[in-house]
């Protein structure tokens, strides 16, 4: 792993102002991340400093990071995934004394005092995580996500991240953000420790929030705070095996860690029920590749559960 240190701001925090890093991760898409790291500067008043993790890029990224003023770049030499990505560059931050860390896509743009106000919201409700509100770039009115509450029968989320819901006009406590866009103060990672790189992709923001769940840490939405994300932009990478064998083994492995005993009885069937529906989508849409690679993440998981002797208690 190669850090290159950048200029780093001039200016320094005011007295009492809290320490904000910034960390986002680049995988073959530069131009993603220099259009969102520039609609954070322009759209922001507040202080940052800025971390970028190049993971494990195969193309040209480096020479368009490199050129990207006032931030630290940390290239791993190969990819580690969602969680791990962000772990390097959550625990660089965490080592340069921030005080919070907003952990944001790459493919996503500022809007007006967005982190301005997610930060100056969160430290008036002290709040130990805190989110914005996320729409649709193509669609800057939809609601893409809007965090959500964790059901306590299936231990999974089943209001799809509130976007049929309006937008609240104040703060409001949820289970669930997707980790698309996080500002998570030091103690959460004191407390609660890092993202599972168990979870090469998925299921890793869910897997942090059901533990930070049930340590009772406090979790905000904060609807004046927006943000717009690039959806479309991951479908080249979404739309291929690589995304629906991960999908199927990492819902695996989350529910292994975090159902209990008696839960089996209602998320079994409701589990059950969402593959049937998936398979049949693949089925009789003629995408038989992604069927075959989400049912091969499925039996993978499987196969290394009893191989491995891992369980719920192992798996951290």
């Amino acid at each position: 792993m190669k850090t290159y240190s950048m200029l780093t701001p001039s200016n320094e925090l005011i007295e009492n102002n809290p320490n904000i890093w910034i960390v986002t991760v680049n995988w073959n898409q530069p131009l993603l991340t220099q259009a969102c790291v520039q609609s954070l500067r322009e759209k922001n008043a507040g202080q940052f400093s800025l971390v970028i993790v190049d993971n494990g890029s195969t193309d040209r990224s480096i020479e368009v990071l490199q050129d990207i003023p006032a931030s630290t770049l940390i290239q791993n030499p190969i990819n580690l995934g969602f969680a791990g990505g962000f772990n390097v560059g959550i625990k660089y931050a965490l080592t340069q004394g921030a005080d919070y860390v907003f952990i944001v896509n790459n493919d996503t743009i500022s809007q007006d005092q967005m982190l301005d106000i997610l930060v100056t919201t969160a430290i008036d409700l002290m709040a130990e995580i805190a989110a914005p509100a996320i729409f649709y770039t193509s669609s800057p009115n939809q609601i893409w996500s809007a965090g959500g509450k964790i059901n306590p029968l299936l231990s999974a989320p089943i209001d799809s991240h509130s976007r049929k819901k309006p937008l609240p006009t104040n703060p409001e406590r949820r289970d669930f953000f997707t980790g698309c866009a996080l500002l998570i103060h030091k103690r959460v990672f004191e407390r609660l420790g890092f993202l599972d790189e168990g979870f090469f992709l998925y299921y890793e923001d869910l897997d942090f929030f059901m533990r930070a769940k049930n340590m009772r840490l406090s979790a905000w939405l904060i609807p004046k705070a927006k943000l717009l994300h690039h959806v479309s932009a991951s479908i080249a990478i979404e739309n291929t095996d690589h995304f629906y064998f991960w999908m199927g083994y990492s819902s695996c492995r989350y529910f292994c860690k975090h159902v209990k005993w008696w839960q089996w009885i209602f998320v079994l069937p409701w589990q059950f029920s969402h593959t049937l529906k998936m398979i049949a989508h693949f089925f009789f849409s003629g995408r038989y590749n992604a069927l075959s690679a989400h049912l091969k993440g499925i039996i993978t998981f499987i196969f290394k559960q009893s191989s491995s002797g891992e369980n719920n208690n192992t798996m951290n």
